[in-house]
């Protein structure tokens, strides 16, 4: 390639109650769908991967409906016993063709009685390389774009 005439990068997302309920929604549908697949008698858990945005409130109240929805799960007599929440968070990068920042979230399901199996949860960022105490919409933007 050697000109590029017009080029345009962007991200939108919404905070309407609505949609932060609809995607609180989609963690209980995951739950139900994976508690299904476990087989009589067996212990389990699920990673459930979402989306993330850098708007800190919004991103705030709607961990805060998945934690919730997870709170509120009934797994029935299957043995689901802990469900890790997968924030990806993408970055813009001139120099990686995919760069993210992930936060991995434990939480035991309602009536749980087994320590954290995997505490370094995370799926594709290792913990070493990223504070995990921190949620990824709370860290600062990490535009890796350099002026010529």
């Amino acid at each position: 390639m050697d000109s590029v005439e017009f080029a345009s990068v962007f991200q939108w997302g919404c905070d309407a109650e609505r949609s932060l309920d609809a995607k609180s929604r989609h963690v209980l549908a995951r739950l139900a769908r994976a508690n299904d697949q476990l087989p009589e008698g067996e212990n389990g858990a699920v990673h459930i991967a979402l989306d993330a945005t850098n708007e800190i409130e919004s991103s705030d109240r709607q961990h805060a409906k998945n934690l919730a929805a997870i709170d509120l799960f009934d797994r029935g007599s299957t043995g689901l016993s802990w469900v890790y929440l997968n924030y990806f968070l993408p970055e813009i990068s001139e120099n990686e063709a995919w760069s993210i920042v992930e936060s991995a979230v434990s939480r035991p399901v309602s009536g749980c009685a087994y320590a954290n199996p995997i505490p370094d949860s995370s799926l594709i960022v290792p913990a070493y390389e990223s504070d995990t105490t921190v949620m990824a919409w709370h860290h600062p933007p990490q535009n890796h774009i350099y002026d010529a």
